[in-house]
């Protein structure tokens, strides 16, 4: 990176062209042998692609199973956070768009 270059989580900034294309590449090649995957790699009606989320296959894919609408309306009501009320209210739809609703690990990605 350029000297004071503070990273901006962009698309322009890993496509092709883009200052972290080829470490993107990069990891493209090899990530998947050692457990990782891009979760949210192409848009399904939640999350809009974010290609620098990577997730850690053996763990995260066990953590969602133990995630629960119930755990974090729990978590949620008992935190001091502004909008707590529409959250809460919003939260049957945040579970089923931006926590389960992701890109599973390809074939090959070594997490079983």
């Amino acid at each position: 990176m350029p000297p004071g270059y503070k990273p901006r989580l962009l698309p322009e900034e890993v496509r092709e062209g883009g200052l972290f294309a080829p470490l993107h590449r990069w990891l493209d090649e090899r990530m998947h042998a050692f457990g990782f995957f891009r979760p949210y790699a192409r848009f399904q009606g939640g999350m809009f692609p974010e290609p620098w989320h990577l997730s850690y296959a053996p763990v995260s894919m066990r953590a969602i199973d133990d995630v629960s609408v119930d755990l974090l309306a729990r978590v949620t009501a008992a935190s001091d956070i502004p909008g707590k009320a529409r959250v809460l209210e919003m939260l049957p739809e945040i579970f089923e768009r931006h926590v389960r609703n992701i890109v599973p690990p390809p074939p090959g990605c070594e997490w079983r």
